[in-house]
This record gives C-alpha cells, structure tokens and sequence, in this order.
C-alpha cells in the first residue's frame, strides 16, 4: 500500500481491523516499532491505536490472556493458512477488545475513538453488517475471527456516500 503521503486520501478502516495480524506475524518489539511506521504510513486517520509502548502492552496481556508464547503464534502462522488456529483467533479477539472494537462481546454502538468524520460510513458498514454475527459468536475468541472475517469483506466493498 502506498504510503499516506502519495494517497489522495486517508486509507480505510481495515488497518485497524487487521492490527492483530501485525501484532501475530512479528517479534513484540519489532512490531511496537513497525506500528508506528503502520499508523503513520497506512491509517493515519485512526489515532486510537495504541503507539508501541502501549501496542507492546496490550499484545503481551492479550498473548497472557490466550495463554500463548510468541513462538506458538509464531508456528500458528506456519500452518495451513485456510484454518485460523483457536489462538490466533483469541488474540484477535483480545486485541480488538482493547483498541475499543469490542465492547461487552458485541461491535462497539460507539464509534472508537480516531475514526476521522469522512470514514464514519465504513464503521457503520461494519457494525450493520457484522453486529449480529459477532454477537451470535459464542466467545471472544470466535468474535475476534468472525468481526476479522466479517471487516474483510465488508471494509472491501464499502464505498464512501455521495458528497
């Protein structure tokens, strides 16, 4: 993706959505470091996620949460990637609860702090679209894959309203 200074445009909502990819397929302090090159480069409109000391916090009391070394996310992605292994699913699940996405196990009614005025019609997609199917998911974990899944498709064929 091109960097924020060549784009017409902020870029969309799906960098948040897909921060604990980040967070599962690098090093701890590799990815507080490569977070701010990400929030700066790539979603540079969404200021609520967290800055690397805070990234590096959350990531280690999400992967304390699932119960998981970072070898054992490391290996997960070594696997076949049509299944998404029960921790990666925990991780996404914890992480989305701490940058505000997830709020009592359902899409946030509030819409999380840093999501700038013109992509507000992308969160609503997502929560209209995704609300029910994460609040059908039967725990975290399964939330964080089905609201992963669910901004995929949704943020992917979002288009902004008429100006």
């Amino acid at each position: 993706m091109a960097p924020a200074a060549l784009a017409p445009s902020p870029a969309p909502l799906l960098p948040l959505l897909l921060l604990p990819l980040l967070l599962a397929r690098t090093a701890l302090p590799a990815a507080a470091r490569k977070l701010s090159c990400f929030q700066h480069d790539i979603a540079p409109e969404v200021t609520n996620i967290p800055d690397g000391d805070e990234f590096e916090l959350h990531a280690q009391v999400c992967m304390q949460e699932a119960n998981v070394t970072e070898e054992e996310v490391h290996a997960a992605f070594e696997q076949d990637p049509n299944h998404v292994p029960q921790i990666l699913k925990c991780l996404w699940g914890c992480m989305y609860r701490k940058i505000g996405l997830l709020v009592d196990g359902e899409v946030s009614e509030e819409v999380p702090a840093g999501v700038l005025e013109d992509r507000l019609h992308e969160y609503e997609a997502l929560r209209s679209n995704c609300g029910e199917k994460v609040a059908a998911a039967p725990d975290e974990c399964e939330k964080g894959s089905v609201l992963r899944d669910c901004a995929v498709e949704v943020t992917s064929t979002v288009t902004p309203p008429p100006s």
